[in-house]
């Protein structure tokens, strides 16, 4: 049963296979949410600095690319202060101070960007091939943001509410979905992953935030992303004895087939970031709280499993069954 969404002021067009999706949105809505609650205004939004600070330094350590903490700031008080919808071009040159941001056709290789995989003395293979760098269209991409914050403010149109509640109900899908659009095409020379999380995933100050840099760095489940990813890039091999790059069709870029299979894959995605965080806070204070959260999110859990990830210690436990984690659920979860 696929449903058809184009988003206004934009080419982009998503088709998704809706049979499932009350199924998984039960189970991300299951688990408890965890975060500033109970927490003064000003404590909360110290907080939520925070988090956003150390997820952009974790993002940047996985991309092997470590940015200065005077740019970390100035992104932090951009998007904390300065705005309530971030400019692509204005958070780029916080970050990278690059006078344009977007990837040029009169660049070396015309603009070519690649997720690299691997090469031998014929060829080179990559995962994604971004856009041809001649097709990139600035304004789409912007709108594309300017419609995701759009579908999250209060006063946002009875139309925009309507598109929101009709596709899932939960935005955090909806952003997801923005972001892995966002990483097919590939506009930028450096920082996509950096971006994208920023504007997508882990803008702590839009309340609407996963901790996906701690998944892909500390989770050691690189296959819940690689999956989504084999499903939604387009893959390139280029052969040194033909130089000439063959895009795809601009147009396919914009277009986004959401099938059962990959919306499953996003979901549980979702769950597990959002696992993550109840058990990160559950835990922040044991010094074993890594070994503890990575065997527990990687385990089909039952009492006696817990027990003994925990080593029995009655205190932890304590701490776990305070914490609101849902065992069962948490089993469904690992079945998608």
């Amino acid at each position: 049963m696929y449903t058809i969404y184009d988003i206004p002021d934009t080419k982009f067009n998503i088709k998704i296979d809706e049979t499932n999706i009350d199924k998984y949105k039960r189970l991300l809505e299951n688990i408890k949410a965890s975060g500033v609650n109970g927490q003064s205004p000003e404590e909360g939004a110290e907080l939520l600095s925070d988090l956003f600070k150390y997820y952009l330094r974790l993002s940047c350590e996985n991309e092997k690319d470590p940015i200065c903490e005077d740019e970390i700031d100035k992104a932090d008080k951009y998007l904390s202060k300065e705005c309530d919808i971030p400019k692509i071009e204005e958070l780029h040159s916080i970050l990278f101070g690059k006078a344009s941001c977007y990837r040029s056709p009169n660049d070396e290789n015309e603009g070519f960007v690649g997720v690299y995989k691997r090469s031998d003395k014929w060829k080179e293979e990559f995962y994604n091939i971004g856009m041809r760098a001649s097709d990139i269209d600035k304004d789409q991409l912007q709108n594309l943001v300017n419609y995701y914050y759009q579908l999250q403010k209060d006063g946002k149109s009875d139309v925009e509410r309507a598109f929101c509640t009709r596709c899932f109900s939960t935005i955090e899908v909806w952003g997801f979905i923005c972001y892995l659009l966002y990483e097919r095409i590939h506009p930028h020379h450096d920082g996509n992953g950096r971006i994208g999380r920023l504007l997508f995933i882990e803008n702590t100050h839009n309340r609407v935030y996963f901790p996906l840099s701690e998944i892909i760095a500390k989770a050691k489940q690189p296959e819940l992303l690689q999956n989504i990813y084999n499903r939604i890039n387009f893959k390139y091999t280029y052969y040194k004895s033909n130089p000439v790059i063959k895009y795809p069709d601009s147009d396919k870029y914009y277009q986004l087939s959401v099938d059962d299979t990959l919306l499953k894959c996003i979901f549980k995605c979702l769950c597990i970031c959002k696992e993550y965080k109840i058990l990160y806070d559950t835990f922040k204070n044991v010094k074993s709280k890594n070994a503890i959260i990575v065997k527990m999110l990687r385990s089909k859990l039952n009492d006696d499993k817990v027990e003994k990830i925990l080593k029995e210690d009655n205190s932890l436990v304590n701490l776990f069954n305070r914490s609101g984690f849902d065992i069962e659920n948490h089993n469904e979860i690992l079945k998608l």
